[in-house]
């Protein structure tokens, strides 16, 4: 996604960086919704971080339910920083992470260790920690790195969370530390993006319409080249109504899995030769909501390319983009 507008984050983030850099240490959550370009920022944050170690850690929705998976996944780089913990953190983390027979780790233990290991970590160069999709941590280790996040001083450590929110709220879990909330694109740095993306001249009140149906959502205004004709840009055919931008299948309210599963037998008889629009609009109509994105790539891969697999198509809608990364179907369409 081409990075527009956002200079004010991109300050945010270099001063998290130059703070570090001068040995001290900060934690930052960026917030908002499904692409707004949360990701786009952290990859830019951990390009201009190579002096830097940077360690990055994407939440998995399939893993939610494991305890400190994630935390697992975080440390496994430093694992042979584990045998100079004192000897109860160094217990906690390997009762966590299965290493010995002890009890249950205590949470608070664990927590101090995470500590201690990246502050080793970062004593020979500054340590930037990126978790995206936060989302979908295990709530395990969501606590134990929020405690590493809200005790961070002069570690030279920058751990920044990226989080989908479907409010303007951050979820509980991260509150307490600093928030860099995502909002969409002023109307100006929009016109500049669909200027940048489509090869088409936009009429102006059409250009009008996409932003305000988008509420200047970067990946929207981008997936939208894919959904209207050279005419319509132009205004000379009439718009979509709603607009294909692919919110609605965001923020409807939750369907069951049946429904999705349901949709996609019927999906089957529109063959191999089914637009992009008209899996667009077969997903819009499950309007799902947050945690069902593995039922909408279900519903999407019989569609798609006669059954390929949602993320190897381009220019799909967002709900099918966000489906792709929820991880593997979990049943093969019938041939």
């Amino acid at each position: 996604m081409i990075l527009v507008g956002r200079e004010e984050e991109l300050h945010v983030l270099d001063d998290l960086l130059g703070r570090v850099r001068e040995g001290l240490s900060g934690a930052l959550v960026l917030s908002g919704e499904a692409g707004i370009g949360k990701t786009v920022l952290l990859n830019a944050t951990a390009n201009a971080a190579e002096d830097l170690l940077v360690i990055r850690l994407q939440g998995v929705e399939s893993e939610m339910e494991l305890g400190f998976a994630a935390l697992h996944r975080l440390l496994i780089p430093f694992q042979s920083l584990l045998v100079d913990l004192p000897e109860p953190q160094r217990d906690a983390l390997g009762s966590a992470f299965g290493m010995n027979s002890l009890p249950p780790a205590d949470r608070f233990m664990v927590g101090l260790a995470a500590l201690t290991v990246l502050g080793d970590a970062a004593k020979s160069k500054g340590l930037l920690i990126i978790v995206d999709d936060a989302q979908w941590l295990d709530h395990d280790s969501v606590a134990a790195l929020v405690f590493v996040a809200r005790r961070l001083f002069a570690e030279s450590i920058a751990l920044i969370f990226g989080v989908r929110t479907s409010s303007s709220e951050v979820q509980p879990s991260f509150q307490g530390i600093e928030e860099l909330p995502i909002k969409g694109l002023e109307e100006a740095h929009a016109r500049q993006l669909l200027a940048s993306s489509f090869e088409s001249n936009i009429q102006e009140e059409v250009a009008s319409q996409i932003i305000t149906a988008t509420r200047g959502n970067p990946l929207a205004l981008l997936e939208l080249k894919h959904e209207l004709t050279d005419e319509q840009l132009m205004n000379w055919n009439l718009l979509p109504d709603p607009l294909p931008t692919g919110q609605l299948a965001w923020e409807g309210d939750q369907k069951t899995r049946t429904k999705a599963q349901q949709l996609a037998e019927a999906s089957l008889a529109l063959g191999a030769g089914a637009s992009y629009y008209v899996a667009y609009l077969a997903l819009a109509h499950l309007e799902l909501g947050e945690g069902r994105y593995e039922a909408a790539l279900d519903a999407a891969q019989v569609v798609v390319n006669g059954g390929a697999p949602a993320w190897a198509c381009q220019g799909l809608p967002l709900v099918i983009e966000a489906a792709a990364r929820s991880g593997t179907p979990t049943w093969e369409p019938r041939h």
